[in-house]
């Protein structure tokens, strides 16, 4: 089998998805991963952000208000949905 998480896209965030395939790229499914965990924006969320406002960096305030409600990926999905797919591609 073979795991990747899925690239975050700009539609509304409900969870960091791991696409899960066989050995001949067949699709299996989905894992999706939605933990609040630490609270704080993955990478992958600031850069979507990022994007969001024009490629500018964004401010605190810019974050709090992204993040205001628990439709966002957080350090804790991403840091979880990576070790799924260490442990499926490293059996």
């Amino acid at each position: 089998m073979k795991a990747e998480i899925e690239p975050l896209d700009d539609r509304k965030y409900y969870g960091t998805e791991v696409s899960i395939a066989d050995d001949t790229d067949a699709a299996l499914g989905f894992v999706t991963i939605w933990i609040g965990g630490t609270h704080n924006p993955s990478h992958r969320e600031l850069a979507r952000l990022k994007r969001h406002n024009g490629d500018s960096e964004p401010t605190q305030e810019d974050i709090d208000e992204w993040c205001c409600d628990s439709h966002y990926e957080t350090e804790t999905s991403l840091h979880i949905a990576e070790l799924l797919v260490l442990a499926v591609n490293n059996p």
